[in-house]
């Protein structure tokens, strides 16, 4: 017995380097675009969102977004209490394509153009507003952060949930990482502040408008300190969850790695540090934990592509305020990443400094990760004697 575990683990460990080999000597893939289409703006018409990000779940795309207000269609404006986070659904048509149509006249919708219309909890308006999708923990001043004083835990999801599990009856689980950071105005007063993990259940039943039940798992799952690694991207493949955090210097990149049942053991994890995966957490100033242009700096999004056969990363450059995409390819998730080079400008919106941020690809909206193309979407904010609401335009880019 011992023999033939042993030849296994040498079996094992042969295919590993072979694989790891072949992957070194694939060629670097330079995607470029062939078209742009403008398609719809992405909303619930009842409710102006802020920074929303997309995962598939089953047949429908889940989304979660940071301050959500109410919006009055009537006086075309937002109103409060203003929600840190929350949470939506949408559809698909039975080609698998986004169910683009005209909705009703609200936050990014006319009553005319073509909207990728979220429901949930809020779908119909029923209730007033209700607390945020991800929770606030007993010392964050729940249950909307607003602590006395004027200091405000903001709760902010960077990245929407990464799906580990699909049961045979279709229960669902997933988990976010979002950064425990309270501000004062807009500024940070927390130095590198610890990451909470949270997991998401959802199990499909008569009532479509439920959203997926969260779990909160640990407040300081990363402690303060540490790589907040979840927080800058993650994305499932062969069986392991790749998870992007931002270092000291916010504009580097590391990665850990867990295989997918085992998200909530810290135990478990791998991290990539100097040329290796190993258990011993580098340091959040580690520069041999580097990995060289492992995104642009700015928010974004990782995924794998058979199209390409390679791991991408769409999204802004560090400290960016426009809508100016940026794209970089790796043979494996830890590299060798390519320069990042632009390929799209989107429409900003007209707040004085501010007219676009939280740029997104959601490969969870592609028939499949072959297709030839990618959608994409950002958040346009706008001087309020504009428009009253945050919209976030849907564009499909195809590849050569």
């Amino acid at each position: 017995m011992f023999t033939a575990l042993f030849v296994a683990t040498l079996a094992v460990q042969a295919h590993a380097a072979t694989t790891s080999f072949e992957t070194s000597k694939r060629a670097a893939v330079y995607p470029a675009v062939k078209g742009t289409t403008l398609l719809a703006n992405v909303t619930n018409p009842v409710l102006s969102r802020d920074s929303c990000g997309s995962v598939r779940m089953g047949n429908r795309a889940f989304w979660t977004c940071r301050d959500t207000e109410d919006y009055n269609p009537q006086t075309g404006q937002s109103t409060l209490p203003l929600l840190a986070n929350t949470g939506g659904w949408t559809a698909f048509k039975s080609d698998g394509t986004p169910d683009l149509k005209p909705g009703p006249r609200g936050a990014g919708s006319s009553g005319a153009n073509p909207i990728l219309q979220m429901t949930g909890y809020d779908a119909n308006h029923a209730n007033p507003l209700g607390k945020p999708f991800y929770p606030f923990f007993a010392d964050e001043c729940p249950d909307y952060g607003a602590c006395e004083g004027g200091d405000r835990w903001v709760g902010w999801p960077d990245q929407p949930p990464v799906v580990t599990n699909t049961a045979a009856d279709g229960t669902i689980t997933a988990y976010t990482w979002v950064s425990q950071q309270k501000i004062r105005g807009l500024t940070a007063e927390i130095k590198e502040p610890p990451t909470a993990l949270f997991k998401l259940t959802y199990k499909p039943g008569s009532d479509a408008s439920a959203l997926p039940t969260v779990t909160p798992i640990n407040e300081r799952f990363w402690a303060q300190g540490q790589t907040p690694w979840g927080t800058y991207g993650s994305m499932v493949k062969d069986g392991m969850v790749y998870l992007y955090g931002r270092m000291d210097q916010p504009d580097e990149t590391a990665v850990a790695r867990v295989s997918v049942g085992s998200v909530e053991n810290k135990n478990a994890y791998q991290y990539y540090n100097n040329g290796a995966w190993t258990s011993t957490m580098p340091s959040i100033n580690s520069t041999s934990a580097v990995i060289k242009n492992g995104g642009a700096g700015g928010q974004g999004t990782f995924y794998y592509s058979d199209h390409f056969n390679s791991y991408v990363w769409i999204g802004a450059p560090y400290i960016s305020v426009t809508s100016g995409f940026y794209l970089t390819t790796a043979p494996a998730p830890e590299g060798p990443w390519v320069q990042p080079y632009k390929i799209y400008q989107g429409t900003d919106g007209d707040y004085p400094g501010i007219g676009a941020y939280t740029l997104q690809a959601h490969p969870g909206l592609l028939k499949s990760s072959s297709q030839d193309g990618i959608y994409i979407s950002w958040t346009q904010q706008w001087d309020s004697k504009t428009y009253g609401a945050y919209t976030t335009p849907l564009v499909y880019v195809q590849w050569q």
